[in-house]
């Protein structure tokens, strides 16, 4: 679905690496991935006008219902998790998710105890 909504903001269609790069992974899962969507008929991969070599991935009418769909589906997830929460409960969840976010991308000390800590459970 990921790739999906990366789609649906290009509609001229993007190439392997941009998705690669919008999507922070390699081009051999943005093949992948293109390829199971290919088969299930939601994308298509079209001729790069002047580049022969590169292919636009575009997503097709299957595409676009497959994800609205899903919208609907989160929507209506999104409904019953959230159900009697107050609103400023959820403002406050929210507000010190995005504080610890930024802490562990921002702040060496907890990227370098993050490292190490991967380091020892390989060891392990």
């Amino acid at each position: 679905m990921s790739l999906l909504y990366v789609l649906a903001d290009a509609r001229r269609g993007l190439t392997h690496s941009e998705i690669a790069e919008r999507m922070k992974i390699t081009g051999a899962s943005v093949t992948r991935l293109v390829d199971w969507l290919e088969d299930a008929g939601l994308v298509t991969r079209r001729r790069l006008i002047g580049d022969g070599r590169s292919r636009l991935v575009v997503m097709q009418e299957k595409g676009a219902t497959a994800l609205a769909a899903f919208d609907d589906l989160a929507a209506a997830m999104r409904t019953r998790v959230f159900d009697g929460v107050p609103d400023a409960e959820l403002m406050t969840a929210l507000n010190v998710l995005e504080t610890l976010a930024s802490r562990l991308m921002t702040d060496p000390g907890l990227r370098e105890a993050d490292a190490a800590a991967s380091e020892a459970a390989t060891d392990a």
